[in-house]
């Protein structure tokens, strides 16, 4: 609710779309977007599942991940060495990143 008040102050409701899922279902399945906004509030074991999922999604389309807190951290080690990424764009004194994929590398 915050987040679709925040959209639409902004005058954005008509272009995005804010979705709650249980990360921890195993039929969980990222759906299709432009933009990822990942942020700290479950384990790093349930990144690692989400990071597969958007890595697979890069590889496909030009995606952007927007990182929180330890989510910044954990987002870099998990593409640590994957050239499909390019360096994030950290803002907030570096608690936000922007991490941006490029396909066809």
């Amino acid at each position: 609710d915050v987040a679709k008040a925040a959209a639409e102050r902004a005058g954005l409701a008509e272009r995005v779309r804010f979705l709650e899922q249980d990360l921890g279902d195993p039929a969980f399945a990222i759906p299709p977007a432009e933009v990822y906004y990942l942020y700290d509030p479950f384990s790093q074991e349930t990144y690692r599942h989400v990071f597969a999922q958007l890595r697979a999604i890069a590889r496909t389309r030009p995606i952007a991940v927007v990182t929180k807190g330890y989510a910044g951290a954990w987002f870099l080690e998990a593409v640590e060495g994957d050239l499909g990424w390019t360096i994030p764009e950290n803002f907030d004194e570096g608690t936000l990143g922007i991490f941006r994929s490029m396909p066809n590398r």
